[in-house]
């Protein structure tokens, strides 16, 4: 009975892949409210929760569509968006690296300077002083 059912599953059953269409992309109205969300609670911890409500997904869904149509994960997104911030507020040099690291919600300036020197490639003075 075993080989019967082997050699049916081998030469006549069918794999069908699932393609992913544009159904499962995040629409522009939700990447608007998203950065809108981003630019309000830019001094909270962002959450992936939090991010997923606004598209009104589970957790899980909105991560698979939000990389899907970015090409980055939630987190990465949101340290890219800080990071772009924080470089507008350091041009103007009105604050100081330390009242940027808690406007950004960073957990604490050193956090802050080493994520900017990873993603910019010089710490947030010397890109300040340039």
């Amino acid at each position: 009975m075993n080989t019967l059912g082997y050699h049916l599953i081998e030469h006549h059953a069918h794999y069908e892949r699932r393609i992913v269409g544009t159904g499962s992309r995040l629409s522009v109205a939700v990447l608007a409210r998203i950065d809108s969300y981003l630019e309000a609670s830019a001094e909270q911890p962002i959450t992936l929760s939090a991010l997923a409500d606004l598209a009104s997904l589970s957790v899980f869904h909105f991560a698979r569509r939000f990389k899907l149509t970015t090409g980055r994960s939630p987190y990465q997104y949101v340290l890219d968006w800080k990071i772009k911030r924080a470089r507008q507020l350091l041009r103007t040099g009105e604050l100081p690296v330390a009242a940027i690291s808690d406007a950004l919600g960073f957990a604490s300036p050193g956090h802050f300077s080493a994520a900017f020197k990873r993603a910019v490639g010089q710490s947030p003075r010397e890109f300040q002083r340039s």
